[in-house]
C-alpha cells in the first residue's frame, strides 16, 4: 500500500500538524507509526537482515507485513470488524449532525441473498446509501468504485429504499480509505457534495488509524502470550449514531 494517492485528499492529514484528534500522546506516535509503515512487523524488523524469518508468527502462510496483519490474518479478525464500526460510527453521527434521518445496516432481502448497506440517510427527499470500507487496494478509487457497484446494479436495493421512501432520488456512495489513513478521493467528492464536513473525514481517518494500531498491538501482544489469550469476536460493538 503506497502514499502516491494521499496528495489527492490532502485535508484529512492535517492531524498530523494541527491537532491530534483526541488521541493520547502512545496513540498519536502508533497512528504515525501506522502511516509511514514503521510498525514492528516480522518483514519490518528483517529489513536487511536475510536470514530472519518473515513469516506472519500467528502461523498464516503469509509474510507478516502490516497489509496482511491488518487486513488478513485471522487472529485480527474481530479487531478488523470493531475498526469498520468504529470509522462507520463517526460517519453516521456526522449525518445525524446535518440533519440526515440514518438506518444503520437495514437487511435488504435481494435475489443474491441478503444485503447490509451500513448506512442509509435520507433527507428533504434525497437517499444516500453508504457503505464505509477499509482497504488494503493499492488503487482505492477502485475499491470505492466496487463498493458503489455492489448496491447500485442490484434492482432488488433500489426497489427496497422506493417501497420504503418512495420515488426519491437515490445515489450510492461509500467512505474509502486504507488502513494507512489514505481517502479516496472519488468517495470524498459525494460525501462533501451532501454536507460532509473536512473535519469529520480527519476523524474517521484518524480513527482507522488508532484501531489499526491496536490491532497491531494486540497482534503482537497475543502471539506473544500464546494462542489462547485475545481471542477474537466475530462481531465488533456495531454502529453508533448517537
Amino acid at each position: 500500500m503506497a502514499l502516491s494517492t494521499a496528495r489527492e485528499v490532502k485535508s484529512v492529514h492535517t492531524w498530523v500538524s494541527d491537532g491530534t484528534c483526541g488521541l493520547n500522546g502512545r496513540e498519536f506516535c502508533e497512528a504515525v507509526q501506522v502511516k509511514a509503515n514503521a510498525v514492528p512487523t516480522r518483514c519490518r524488523m528483517a529489513r536487511g537482515r536475510p536470514e530472519k524469518d518473515r513469516m506472519c508468527r500467528a502461523g498464516c502462510n503469509e509474510k507478516e507485513t502490516l497489509g496482511h496483519v491488518s487486513q488478513r490474518c485471522y487472529k485480527t479478525n474481530g479487531a478488523m470488524i470493531r475498526r469498520h464500526d468504529a470509522v462507520a460510527s463517526v460517519l453516521a453521527k456526522e449525518l445525524v449532525r446535518i440533519g440526515y434521518n440514518v438506518s444503520v445496516e437495514p437487511v435488504i432481502s435481494t435475489y443474491h441473498g441478503k444485503l447490509k448497506p451500513d448506512l442509509v440517510a435520507v433527507r428533504e427527499g434525497k437517499c444516500y446509501v453508504i457503505d464505509p470500507t477499509v482497504t488494503g487496494r493499492d488503487n482505492i478509487d477502485l475499491a470505492h468504485r466496487w463498493k458503489v457497484r455492489k448496491y447500485e446494479s442490484n434492482p432488488d436495493v433500489r426497489k427496497y429504499l422506493v417501497d420504503k421512501h418512495g420515488e426519491i432520488p437515490i445515489k450510492f456512495g461509500s467512505l474509502t480509505m486504507s488502513y494507512r489513513g489514505i481517502m479516496s478521493k472519488e468517495s470524498v467528492e459525494l460525501l462533501t457534495a451532501i454536507g460532509v464536513t473536512k473535519a469529520a473525514l480527519k476523524r474517521a481517518v484518524v480513527v482507522c488509524l488508532r484501531e489499526t494500531a491496536r490491532l497491531v498491538r494486540m497482534f503482537i501482544y497475543s502471539c506473544m502470550r500464546g494462542p489462547s489469550h485475545f481471542k477474537q469476536k466475530t462481531r465488533g460493538h456495531g454502529i453508533r449514531v448517537d
